[in-house]
């Protein structure tokens, strides 16, 4: 009897919530951003990150509004949030524990006037309340699957294109001091500048463990292997952007 109340209250608790969250999601993005957001389906399951809640949307896109209106920022077939189940039972913040992003395209552009298409967040004096989010970013793992990215800054004369990019960061974003621990692939790298071209649908693999010290803004290389289509390298050192900023950074190649 009590395994047959469990599999019930699985299967019928996620619809007494799954508007209650599909109305905070629109709210935040309501409160937050200067751009036009949709999203398709949803679906709340206490199955797929059984303890926690796993919150999928389908079919996202962001459109620009103003100079950039009618252009797609991004559009994401398939968004799923990982949602701590006793925040959303205790109604105040939902703590969003893990991300998934699949098949992402993103168009990133800077306009000749200097303006980027993703500056899109509210101002405090844009905003309509002082009322903060309902969302909480406790995330432990963030996840992109077959991305496809392009930036292309028109001021600058600078185009990079990461073409089906796969990325997997592990680490505890809560701490002001942590280790991230990312896997990178991307099948095409390419880079422009003017008119020299730096890369061109180069493949590049890098496993990067990153210590993060986010009070001083310090990121420092620990365990980590680059290879760049047959170029292999390993760096060490940190990059710190507190006031100035400061690298220290040496790079070694087993085989060159």
């Amino acid at each position: 009897l009590l395994f047959v109340l469990l599999i019930a209250a699985i299967i019928s608790v996620p619809f007494l919530f799954k508007d209650k969250i599909n109305e905070a999601v629109k709210e935040a993005i309501n409160e937050n951003l200067n751009a036009k957001v949709n999203y398709g389906d949803f679906d709340l399951s206490l199955i797929r990150s059984f303890p926690n809640f796993s919150f999928a949307i389908n079919d996202v896109s962001v459109v620009g509004i103003n100079e950039f209106k009618g252009d797609t920022l991004t559009h994401i077939n398939h968004l799923n949030f990982t949602v701590d189940l006793l925040s959303v039972f205790n109604g105040t913040k939902y703590k969003l524990l893990k991300l998934e992003v699949v098949e992402p395209k993103v168009n990133a552009l800077v306009n000749y006037a200097g303006k980027a298409n993703w500056d899109i967040a509210k101002s405090k004096e844009e905003k309509k309340t002082s009322t903060e989010t309902k969302f909480a970013a406790e995330l432990k793992k963030i996840i992109i699957k077959n991305g496809n990215i392009v930036y292309n800054d028109q001021k600058g004369s600078t185009y990079a294109a990461l073409n089906n990019l796969n990325f997997e960061g592990a680490g505890n974003v809560t701490q002001d001091i942590y280790l991230f621990s990312t896997q990178t692939g991307i099948n095409e790298l390419t880079v422009k500048s003017g008119a020299i071209t730096y890369l061109n649908k180069a493949k590049l693999n890098a496993k990067v463990d990153m210590e993060i010290d986010n009070p001083n803004a310090k990121y420092t290389f620990k365990e980590n292997e680059t290879t760049l289509n047959a170029l292999g390298l390993k760096f060490s050192g940190f990059v710190q952007t507190k006031n100035d900023l400061t690298t220290d950074i040496t790079f070694n190649a087993k085989e060159t």
